[in-house]
This record gives structure tokens, sequence and C-alpha cells, in this order.
């Protein structure tokens, strides 16, 4: 592991929430960055969360972001993200194929690595 300093990217943010709906609010996103030396890329780990049900005390408010046009979810899902990087400043989020989203039943083409809180123990973990 080797660590080095941290200047600030004047041209921030770098990700934004939001931009596709199931990676759509992030509160304490706790984010992991680490350099991965056989892929020569950046890897990004970080929370959010891929549903705000109306009942939900732990999303934000009902109008952030707006959510009339995402599809209605079977669950309250706090979820990890994935991003990369070859640089450290250009990311994008690859479709991970681990957990559905927004039912149980949908696709997995998304950049959610792991479901936060799912009874199974194998479901959303990076194969």
């Amino acid at each position: 592991l080797t660590t080095t300093n941290v200047t600030k990217y004047l041209h921030n943010p770098l990700l934004r929430e939001g931009l596709s709906p199931w990676d759509m609010a992030w509160w304490n996103t706790y984010p992991t960055v680490i350099f991965d030396d056989e892929a020569d890329q950046f890897k990004l780990f970080y929370n959010g969360f891929a549903s705000c049900p109306s009942h939900s005390i732990m999303c934000p408010s009902t109008d952030y972001p707006v959510r009339s046009n995402f599809p209605a979810t079977d669950r309250a899902i706090d979820a990890t993200f994935f991003a990369v990087s070859a640089n450290g400043l250009n990311w994008s989020r690859p479709a991970l194929e681990q957990v559905p989203w927004p039912n149980r039943t949908s696709s997995r083409a998304n950049n959610i690595a792991l479901e936060c809180g799912s009874a199974d123990p194998n479901r959303g973990v990076l194969r």
C-alpha cells in the first residue's frame, strides 16, 4: 500500500448523485478509493440510496432528488456502489450485474456492488 498527498481538485464534484435512477441519493458516502495495479485503474466504492420509499426516515426529503420519474421499488435499498477511473478524475460506473433493480426480478445492469441489509449473505458480493 502506498499513500500520497491529496490535493483538492478545483472542478469538484467528480461524481454526482442522481445520474442514474438507482444512484439517487448520497449521505455520508464513506468513499473508499484504491488503485488496482493489475487492472491499472482506480476503484471507488461509495454508499448511497438506490431507493427512497416515502415512509423512509433515512432518505432525503421527497423532493431530493425529484423522484417523480423513478420506478417504484419492492424494497428499501441502501447500497454500496462502484466506479472506476484511469486517472482519478474521470469516473465511469460499470454495469456489475450483481444486484437487481428496481425490483428483485429486474435487470442487474447497474453499478450496485452490494445491497446492504440483504438477508442473502452472497447477494451483491463482487465475483
